[in-house]
């Protein structure tokens, strides 16, 4: 208990200009956040889109007692947080905030799991909540994406942060006397490290960029803990693999969904592997280009999933340059504290990650949002190594005033609804409907709580819906105005002399009621297969 009055401490505490300024620099950063997250739900995406529709539904069904370890159709995206989706839809309903309050009390766990290891590092509190502060609200992409409840992203995030977490307690509690992964304390900590990481990598492999810099951290860790024993070679080997076996063991356990799946389910091979890919060179280029720049925040992936979009002109890409500059400096400066050379490494395994991870992949981890897998190092980071927390301070403000003057400088487009796409569809007693993807698909059946069942011309993840539609008749057809598919649909129904009428309810959609049933595989029959 303090020796002091309330009032005298708090006097104490607003007389000292470090911690005012240090409480300034947060509560800024909380504002934008709290900015960032209302501007996504009011003015770019106020409802849930395909992908988030589908994840609702996906809920539903756990309610209902079916529980799928991975998403069909995907050689990734692991479902435990679907139980968080499912108590929050329960509670509040099939609605966008019902949906979307999971991910962001998330983003309120990430940030003080970052604060959590601000405090494994020995960093006093009011650097540690800088750095929670800045995981709230940095990078603006990143803060965008996490709020659309991707189920697989975010969560992915969390294991990456609580592997961090406990190998930085874990360091921080053991003695010197205690050679790693000899001790209860070191052996446990190390099983449970590699638990977390492993159901990290269950749920989406971008949980590498966290994951694999810290375990790599904690293997030079114990080669150069066994070059110091004095002894056989023999107890110099036991002395690194001891601990390898035991984050082995954890992290087996961890991934023992995805492993499984992965290789004993002949429908989760990668299908990402036979589309076009990159280069080595292409990669370095996306890396440099388009990746740093996002992870910066001096890009958002909304207007191109793979470049993005740059949030101004020439002083933007000038200050990406500075800003790249600090965080090298921060990276090669010699630590303030014990084992802050940790958060040198996740800096540093950043691009090699990316290289690795579109190695087979190709494009689909090479698009800019995948990035923000990564966000939370830089908060961490340069929030590391300063004498005093006053400079930490002001190295922190940094990001805030990025995120702030993004927001205020780009402009992105309001996503359009299917609101009323799915009241007309009801008024016409349509039971099932049909369309592209991201115009109606699974938005359509969030709507109407599954009343409506959609499926897709662009993929079917779930076969149950497949099923259900073709066994409900005449279903209507639901396109973007304008679009190729839309285009597409309207040649063939021509060419067979169908008679079609359209109608354009708002936001941009067209709904077509043609007179006779017209199924997917006349047109899109690739769209069958899912994934």
């Amino acid at each position: 208990m303090s020796k002091y009055h309330p009032r005298e401490w708090l006097l104490r505490r607003v007389s000292d200009p470090t911690t005012v300024v240090v409480a300034v620099v947060v509560a800024v950063a909380i504002a934008v956040g709290v900015a960032l997250r209302y501007r996504y739900y009011t003015g770019i995406e106020p409802g849930p889109d395909s992908d988030e529709a589908e994840f609702a539904l996906l809920a539903q069904q756990l309610l209902r007692g079916e529980w799928p370890l991975l998403m069909r159709g995907q050689p990734y995206g692991g479902t435990p947080w679907l139980f968080g989706i499912a108590a929050s839809i329960r509670v509040f309903g099939m609605n966008a905030f019902g949906l979307r309050l999971p991910t962001v009390f998330l983003g309120l766990v990430n940030a003080a799991m970052s604060y959590g290891i601000g405090i494994q590092l020995n960093w006093s509190r009011r650097r540690a909540a800088l750095a929670a502060a800045a995981v709230w609200c940095f990078p603006m992409s990143a803060v965008f994406f996490a709020s659309r409840e991707t189920m697989y992203f975010v969560p992915s995030v969390t294991a990456g942060l609580a592997t961090i977490f406990i190998i930085a307690r874990m360091e921080r509690r053991r003695t010197p006397a205690e050679i790693l992964g000899s001790g209860a304390l070191s052996r446990r900590s190390l099983f449970v490290a590699g638990i977390a990481a492993g159901v990290g990598l269950w749920i989406n492999p971008g949980s590498l960029y966290l994951t694999a810099p810290a375990l790599i951290w904690i293997g030079w860790r114990a080669l150069a803990e066994a070059r110091s024993i004095s002894g056989s070679a023999s107890a110099r080997v036991r002395a690194v693999v001891l601990p390898g076996l035991q984050l082995l063991g954890g992290l087996v356990l961890g991934a023992f969904p995805f492993l499984f799946l992965t290789l004993a389910g002949t429908d989760r091979r990668n299908n990402y592997t036979d589309r076009v890919g990159y280069g080595f060179a292409e990669r370095v280029e996306l890396l440099s280009l388009h990746q740093l720049p996002g992870w910066f925040g001096f890009r958002v992936p909304i207007g191109g999933l793979l470049t993005g979009a740059w949030l101004g002109g020439v002083a933007w890409k000038v200050a990406f340059v500075v800003f790249l500059g600090l965080l090298i400096f921060q990276v090669a400066r010699r630590s303030a504290f014990a084992n802050e050379s940790l958060l040198s490494v996740l800096a540093i395994g950043v691009p090699i990650v990316f290289l690795v991870i579109t190695l087979r992949t190709g494009p689909i981890y090479a698009n800019l949002r995948y990035i923000f897998f990564a966000s939370p190092i830089l908060g961490l980071l340069l929030a590391a190594k300063w004498r005093s927390d006053l400079q930490a301070a002001a190295a922190i403000a940094l990001l805030p005033l990025i995120a702030l003057a993004g927001l205020l400088s780009v402009d992105l487009p309001r996503q359009a609804t299917a609101e009323r796409t799915a009241q007309l569809l009801e008024a016409r007693g349509a039971k099932c409907a049909i369309g592209d993807y991201w115009a109606g698909g699974h938005r359509l059946m969030f709507e109407t709580e599954g009343k409506i069942v959609s499926i897709s011309t662009y993929e079917n993840r779930n076969p149950l819906y497949l099923d259900q539609a073709e066994d409900l008749g005449n279903c209507p057809w639901v396109f973007a105005e304008g679009s190729p598919g839309a285009a597409q649909f309207e040649q063939y129904l021509q060419s067979k002399q169908i008679s079609v009428e359209s109608v354009r309810p708002g936001d941009g959609l067209v709904v077509y009621f043609p007179e006779r049933r017209v199924w997917l595989e006349e047109l899109f029959p690739d769209s069958l297969a899912g994934g």
